[in-house]
Formats: C-alpha cells, sequence, structure tokens
C-alpha cells in the first residue's frame, strides 16, 4: 500500500466507501458481501501500481479472488482501518481561553480543500521533490501535522505539550483519589482546599 494521502481520502469520500462512515467494530457486523467491496475498493485506490505482486493481482481478478479467499476478511479490515488511522494521524491539542466577545467558530471550509491549499502554497519543493508536484498524493497524516503547527505558529490552536500532559495526568490522579470531592466555594474554602493539595502533594504545589 502507499503512504495514505489527501488523493486516497477524497477517492474514498468520492465513492462515499462505508469504511469512512463506520468505526471498525460496526462495519465487521455488516455483510459480508459488503464489508468485501468496500475493502476491494479501497484497497484498489491505496495500492501501490509499482509493486509487481500487486499489480500482478489488480490485473488478474482470478488471482485476487484466490488470494482473498485465503485470508480472514475481519482481520484485513483491521489492518486496513490501522493503516488508514496512522496515516492520518494529527497533533493533539487543548481548549485556548474564550476571548471575550468573540464567540468560537468552526472553519466554513472543509478540511482536505484546507490542507491542499496550505500544502500547495507552502510546501511547493517538498511537492515537487517527493510527491510528482500534486497536493493529492502528499500523506493525509503529514499535512494535518503540519497544518496543525503553522496554526499554532499564527496562535490560532495549542498543541498539547508536555506540562498539559502532566497537569491532564495531576488532575486525573486528584480526582480519582477524591472521587467525591466538592468545588470550592468562596475565597476560604479555595484557601483551605489549596493547603489541603500542597501538604498531600509536596510534589506538585498550588500557588496560593
Amino acid at each position: 500500500m502507499l503512504t495514505f494521502s489527501i488523493g486516497h481520502e477524497l477517492l474514498l469520500i468520492g465513492r462515499s466507501n462505508p469504511m469512512l462512515a463506520y468505526n471498525l467494530d460496526s462495519f465487521k457486523e455488516l455483510p459480508i458481501s459488503e464489508k468485501s467491496r468496500a475493502l476491494i475498493e479501497a484497497a484498489i485506490i491505496c495500492y501501490d501500481d509499482k509493486n509487481e505482486k500487486a499489480n500482478a493481482l489488480i490485473e488478474n481478478a482470478k488471482a485476487w479472488v484466490k488470494a482473498a479467499s485465503d485470508v480472514d476478511l475481519d482481520d484485513e479490515l483491521t489492518k486496513f482501518y490501522a493503516y488508514r488511522n496512522e496515516g492520518s494521524l494529527d497533533l493533539p491539542t487543548v481548549k485556548q481561553p474564550r476571548t471575550q466577545g468573540v464567540p468560537y467558530h468552526y472553519f466554513g471550509a472543509p478540511e482536505l480543500a484546507r490542507l491542499v491549499n496550505y500544502v500547495a502554497e507552502f510546501h511547493e519543493l517538498m511537492l515537487k521533490t517527493h510527491f510528482e508536484s500534486s497536493p493529492l498524493n502528499f500523506p493525509l497524516g503529514l499535512a494535518r501535522i503540519l497544518y496543525s503547527t503553522h496554526l499554532e505558529c499564527q496562535g490560532q490552536i495549542w498543541i498539547e505539550n508536555f506540562h498539559d500532559v502532566e497537569n491532564k495526568k495531576r488532575i486525573e490522579a486528584f480526582e480519582k483519589a477524591n472521587p467525591d470531592a466538592k468545588i470550592a466555594v468562596g475565597e476560604d474554602e479555595v484557601k483551605k482546599s489549596i493547603e489541603k493539595w500542597n501538604l498531600d502533594h509536596p510534589e506538585a504545589p498550588v500557588t496560593l
């Protein structure tokens, strides 16, 4: 299989491939005929046409049917879902503080359209040297990561960093250790809560 690209995702969307609409467990519950059709379609879209063995199977329907009969369909589906997921990864983000008077607004343009425009504008050299000058050949996951990095440099999103991860771990540990904890209301209650936390967790003190 080729590295999963923007073009692959667009082709799967254009063919309304059901694997885009179902998670793996739900898709496995569909009839065998539907699962087979969707997987074959996806394989034809994403296979490496420079691979002689893959080309031989694509061109010889009987050989492909024989090869397919020797594999576990659900196992192959699991592999394809993993292939697409790994090729579509993005960087994790954290919530930014709200700006007074500015409502949160989702991007209007479809994500793939934004990625195509971004890659074409900012990574022309990489397109020429690695992806035959076409944004559609650009790896989807790489495009997402580069675009998210670009947005963070513009101050539009925050990428989850080491401190965010450590803070999340502390919050989860606190909630696990204090399942019945109540929100502190008022200055005195907040002060008592912080003092107790600092006493119990000297390794991660909170400033009073």
